[in-house]
C-alpha cells in the first residue's frame, strides 16, 4: 500500500499553520502502525528524511490537493490529510482496493442531506482521471466555484460511486470533535481525523507526536 499526504509552502491565506515537521510526524505515525505501507508526500520543498513527488502547477493552499488526481502522480494509493493522528493498527483499512471517501461528519444524510469528507480517501487511478481532467480545464474557475471545500468537487464526480471510510470499517475512523467526547479517542478508534480547528499538533494529548 502508498499512503499519501500533501505539503504545500504556499498558504492561501494569511500564516501557514503546516510545517515540514508534520508530515515527518505523520511518516512516523504510519511506520508505527502501517509497517510496511510505502510513505510518500507531494509536496514543493524538501523534507528531510520523507520521500517525495513533485508539486507542478503552483495551486495555492491546500488546492495543492488536486494533483492527487494527476496522472503524474500514478497508480492507486491511500491519502491522508497532515492533520491526521493513527491510534491503532491500519490492516482493515488497508485492505480497502476500491475508491473510498469520508462520510462528511456532519453532513452524514440525518440533519442534513449527505456529503463527502476528502481527508481520508482511497484513490483508483481510474477514478481520479475524470476529475483531474475536468479540474485542468479552468483551475482559477474551479476554485472560485468551489471555494467552500474540495470535498464538494469530489461531490459532484464521487458521491454516488465512492464507498465511505465509515461503511467500510465501522468505528475506526472518526472525528475529533463529533466522536471524542471529553478528549476521550473511542476504543476501536484506529484514525483520528481533525477537520479544521484544533489541530492534533495544539492538542495535549498528542502534542508529543509533534516534537
Amino acid at each position: 500500500m502508498r499512503i499519501v499526504t500533501v505539503f504545500n509552502s504556499r498558504p492561501l491565506h494569511g500564516t501557514q499553520e503546516y510545517h515540514p515537521s508534520h508530515v515527518v510526524a505523520l511518516q512516523e505515525q504510519v511506520a508505527k502502525w502501517a509497517p510496511g505501507a510505502q510513505f510518500e508526500c507531494l509536496t514543493d520543498v524538501p523534507i528531510s528524511g520523507v520521500p517525495t513527488l513533485p508539486l507542478r502547477h503552483r495551486f495555492p493552499g491546500w488546492w495543492a490537493k488536486m494533483e492527487l488526481l494527476s496522472p503524474e502522480v500514478p497508480g492507486d494509493f491511500l491519502f491522508m490529510d497532515l492533520d491526521t493522528v493513527l491510534t491503532g493498527p491500519l490492516d482493515d483499512i488497508l485492505a480497502q482496493r476500491e475508491l473510498t471517501l469520508l462520510r462528511d461528519f456532519y453532513r452524514d444524510g440525518k440533519k442534513y442531506k449527505e456529503g463527502l469528507g476528502g481527508g481520508l480517501m482511497y484513490l483508483p487511478e481510474e477514478s481520479r482521471a475524470p476529475v483531474w481532467k475536468y479540474w485542468m480545464t479552468n483551475p482559477a474557475y474551479n476554485m472560485r466555484l468551489y471555494s467552500r471545500g474540495d470535498q464538494f468537487l469530489f461531490e459532484r464526480f464521487w458521491l454516488q460511486s465512492a464507498k465511505r471510510w465509515q461503511d467500510v470499517v465501522p468505528g475506526q475512523v472518526v472525528s475529533w470533535k463529533v466522536h471524542c467526547v471529553g478528549d476521550i479517542v473511542p476504543p476501536n478508534a484506529r484514525l483520528v481525523a481533525f477537520h479544521g480547528k484544533p489541530r492534533p499538533w495544539g492538542v495535549g494529548k498528542f502534542r508529543e507526536l509533534y516534537k
